[in-house]
C-alpha cells in the first residue's frame, strides 16, 4: 500500500494494514515491488565471514519531496546494496560487525561491536555505528537511535554485573549524532541517553526489576530532557499462571520550558488454560500530560502487529486476549480491548473522529498453515 502523488509517484509507503475508507481501500495493493538477494558464510570455531547482496525493483517511481530532511529519501524505482559480516572470538574477548555499501547515492554504512569478559559475571559492551546520511536500504535493521539505519553516527558502552546469583545489574550510556538536518531541524543535531536497570530474582515464582533512563535530544530546534523510571514485579505460582504488576514514571521538559509529569499503573494476569487454549487480561490507568510526557504499555497482540501502544492523555485502558490452537495448522486469535478517556469529549479527528469518551476494538485472526 502507498501514497501516490499526481504523477503516480510514490510518496509513503503505508504499512499498518488498515483499510477502512475508501482512501485507504484504494491504496490497498497499490504498488508492487521485487526483491533479490543472496547471503554466502564461512564459518569457523573463532571465527566467521559473510557476504550479502541485493537487487529490489518497484513498479512505481519513489518522489523524494521537497523538505530538507527528505532531501537523501529514496527515489528511482531500482535499489541495490551489498555487504560483508565478519566476527572473531578469542578467549575473552569478542569482535564482530558489518560494513555496507548502498548503490542509490553510493553511501556506506558500518556498525561494529566488542565485547570483553574479564570475569565470569562481568562484561564490558563498546559498540560504534556510522550510517551515512547517503546510505539507503529499506529492509537493513541495526542498532540505532533513530528508526532508521541512515544519517546517524554514535557510540554505546554498557556494562553487565552479577554480583550475586540472584541479582544483575546493567548499566549503558548512548551517544548519538545526526550529520544531516532531521524533522523539523534545519542543522544537524546530537543526544545522549544514560541507562541503568537492576533486575532480581527472588525465586522461581517471584522477580523484580527497575529501569531508570535519561535522554537528551533535540528537537524543532529545542533541546527535550526526559527522566523515566520502571519498576515490575513478576508472580509466578506455577508453570501455567502469571501476574504482573508495572509502575512507571516520566519527567519531562523543553530547554528552559515547564515541566511535566505521567505515570501508569498496570495489572496483567496470563493463563495457559490447557494444551489448545491461552489467555491474557491487561488493565492499566495512565496520566499523561501530553504528547512529552508519553508513556507506554505493552499488550499481548495478534501475529506480526506491533505490541506496545503509547498514550499522551488519561485513560483507563482494558484488554483481554484469548489464543486458542486447533492443532499444528490452524491458529484462532481473539481480542477485545476498551480505552476510556478522561477530560475529552471526543477521540481523534477526520473519519477516525469518536464522539465521546470511549473506545472500543475487536479484533479476530485465523492463521492456517498449508
Amino acid at each position: 500500500d502507498a501514497s501516490l502523488d499526481d504523477n503516480g509517484r510514490i510518496e509513503t509507503l503505508k504499512t499498518d494494514g488498515y483499510h477502512r475508507t475508501w482512501t485507504e481501500y484504494f491504496r490497498k495493493r497499490n504498488v508492487f515491488n521485487g526483491l533479490y538477494g543472496a547471503h554466502l558464510s564461512y564459518n569457523r570455531p573463532h571465527y566467521k565471514v559473510g557476504m550479502t547482496g541485493y537487487y529490489q525493483h518497484w513498479d512505481h517511481e519513489f518522489s523524494t519531496g521537497t523538505q530538507l530532511y527528505k532531501h537523501y529519501a529514496p527515489k528511482g524505482r531500482a535499489f541495490w546494496g551489498l555487504s560483508t559480516d565478519y566476527g572473531v572470538a578469542l578467549g575473552d574477548w569478542a569482535f564482530s560487525g558489518e560494513l555496507a555499501h548502498s548503490g542509490l547515492y553510493h553511501g556506506w554504512a558500518t556498525v561494529n561491536k566488542l565485547l570483553y569478559r574479564p570475569l565470569s559475571d562481568l562484561k564490558l559492551f563498546a559498540l560504534y555505528r556510522l550510517y551515512s546520511y547517503k546510505y539507503y536500504a529499506q529492509y537493513a535493521s541495526a542498532f540505532s537511535e533513530g528508526s532508521k539505519t541512515q544519517n546517524e553516527s554514535g557510540f554505546y558502552f554498557g556494562v553487565e554485573y552479577q554480583p550475586w546469583r540472584f541479582v544483575q545489574l546493567k548499566a549503558a550510556f548512548d551517544y548519538y549524532y545526526f550529520p544531516w538536518p532531521k524533522y523539523g531541524l534545519d542543522h544537524s543535531s546530537d543526544g545522549y541517553q544514560i541507562r541503568l536497570q537492576s533486575d532480581i530474582r527472588q525465586n522461581d515464582r517471584m522477580r523484580y526489576s527497575a529501569t531508570y533512563s535519561f535522554k537528551k535530544k533535540e528537537k524543532f530546534n529545542v533541546f527535550h530532557y526526559t527522566h523515566r523510571l520502571r519498576l515490575k514485579y513478576i508472580y509466578q505460582p506455577d508453570e501455567r499462571m502469571a501476574l504482573q504488576t508495572e509502575c512507571s514514571g516520566v519527567r519531562a521538559n523543553k530547554a528552559g520550558g515547564k515541566r511535566k509529569y505521567g505515570a501508569l499503573v498496570g495489572e496483567s494476569f496470563s493463563w495457559v488454560i490447557n494444551r489448545l487454549l491461552k489467555t491474557t487480561l491487561t488493565c492499566a490507568y495512565i496520566h499523561a500530560d501530553g504528547s512529552l510526557c508519553s508513556l507506554s504499555l505493552y499488550e499481548p497482540g495478534l501475529l506480526y502487529s506491533f505490541s506496545f501502544n503509547n498514550y499522551y492523555d488519561p485513560v483507563l485502558r482494558l484488554s483481554g486476549m484469548l489464543r486458542l490452537d486447533l492443532g499444528p495448522r490452524y491458529l484462532l486469535l481473539f481480542k477485545y480491548g476498551m480505552s476510556r478517556y478522561f477530560g475529552v469529549s471526543e477521540i481523534s479527528s477526520g473519519r477516525q473522529r469518536i464522539s465521546g469518551s470511549l473506545k472500543q476494538d475487536l479484533y479476530l485472526q485465523l492463521r492456517v498453515k498449508i
